[in-house]
Formats: C-alpha cells, structure tokens, sequence
C-alpha cells in the first residue's frame, strides 16, 4: 500500500498529472483495449516486466495508441545494456527516417497526444497524403486530428494537504531547443493553456474556423469524411 500511493491510485499526492484527451471512434478504442488486455494476460503469465529507459509505463501507452494507428509503435526491450545501446541507435535512425525512436517518456507522450489530436495537416489533402502518420490512422479508418482533442493539469496536493510527498521539478522530458523543441511545448501547455485546449466548446468553435470553406478543399466540421473519402480515392483510383 505504502508503494502505490502515488503511483497507482492518489496520484495527485505524489505528482502533477497532465492528461491528453484523444477522441477515438469504437473500433479503434477497441484495438486499444484488446493491446491492454492481452498485455495485462502476458503478464500474468510471465510476470510483470518494467525497465526506466526500455520498457517503462509510457511504453504501454504509446503501444496501446499504436494498435488503434495513432502512430507506429515503439519496440519494447528487456533493459540489457545491449537492449539500452539499441535503443540509443534507434534515435539515429528516428533522425533519419523521419519516425519515432524506441525511447519513451511520459512527458513527451502527453505532447505527442496533443499534437497528434491537434496538429497533424489534415488541412490540405495533397499534404495529408504525403504525411506518414495521417496516411496510418486512414488504413485503420479514423482521423487522429479532430475536435475535442483536450489537455488538463491535475496539480499535486499542496503541503497543507500532503504529508506523504514533498513537490519536485518537472517531469523528465526529451528536447532539442529550437530543432525539436518540445520543452517549450509542454510550458505552454501546462502554464497558460489556450481556451481551445481546455474548453470543449472553445475547441469546437477553432476546429470551426479552421475548416471553414476556403482554398481548394474548404474542409468544415461535418465533412471530415470527404478528406478521408479523397485519400483513399487517391490510394486506389477508379478504373
């Protein structure tokens, strides 16, 4: 009991907690919860497995999204010092590819929910086409990038309240400034949250204006499918 205050129940005891919202049609939540219960089988089985740098909790998540094709999913290793050496080549191959490495952080998957509900460019088909993962999450049937895609900040108890845990830094985070700046992100997210990002009907209204009919495509809320209708005419053409 002593062990799990914080970390599996009472979480804002031990911690701030940072949430992503990420709408999701049934079918691809279903994908998500399959993942989960067969890990959770696996587990029983085999026992429970976690490694901070190889195989840690925000693996299970980044995974689970992956089944639904949010994005591609990372690869999960045993925690071997040969295991963490290919996790630092993945990042290489993540620079050059364009893709995702195999290391994961908490901190960074709650900015890549935000950016994946919130800014991939499903804005323009021809783009969206040439992007990798708008392309994924069509061949599994759904837009990522939509309305509704909220944040939210749960604050620790503060010490008046809290004699269990005394409040720390920010979260470990990967970052590059001004090359792959996500540092920056989450500050912005977590400090000052745009309306658009906490309010449902905020969020609803930009989501609005940012579809408004203009350009060659004039996308509006109600039409999300005729993008994905264009996509796959595009994918496979009629005779």
């Amino acid at each position: 009991m002593r062990h799990s205050i914080g970390t599996d129940f009472a979480l804002t005891f031990g911690r701030t907690v940072y949430a992503a919202r990420l709408p999701m049609p049934r079918p691809a939540l279903s994908k998500v919860i399959d993942y989960l219960n067969d890990l959770n089988d696996r587990a029983a089985w085999r026992g429970y497995q976690w490694n901070a740098l190889t195989n840690n909790c925000s693996h299970v998540i980044h995974n689970a999204l992956a089944a639904a094709g949010v994005w591609d999913p990372k690869t999960v290793r045993a925690g071997t010092t040969v295991d963490t050496i290919l996790d630092l080549l993945s990042v290489a191959t993540a620079v050059v590819r364009r893709r995702m490495s195999d290391f994961s952080f908490p901190a960074n998957s709650f900015v890549r929910v935000f950016e994946a509900a919130n800014e991939r460019p499903i804005d323009d088909a021809a783009h969206a086409w040439r992007d990798h993962d708008i392309r994924r999450s069509i061949d599994a049937g759904w837009l990522v990038t939509g309305p509704g895609g909220l944040v939210r900040r749960y604050p620790m108890h503060d010490p008046s309240r809290n004699d269990l845990f005394a409040p720390g830094r920010d979260p470990v985070l990967a970052s590059v400034p001004l090359l792959w700046d996500k540092r920056r992100t989450f500050v912005d997210l977590t400090r000052a949250t745009p309306a658009h990002l906490s309010d449902l009907a905020a969020n609803l209204t930009h989501f609005r204006e940012r579809f408004a009919p203009s350009g060659p495509i004039g996308l509006s809320l109600r039409s999300r499918t005729t993008l994905l209708r264009l996509l796959r005419f595009q994918r496979h053409p009629s005779p």
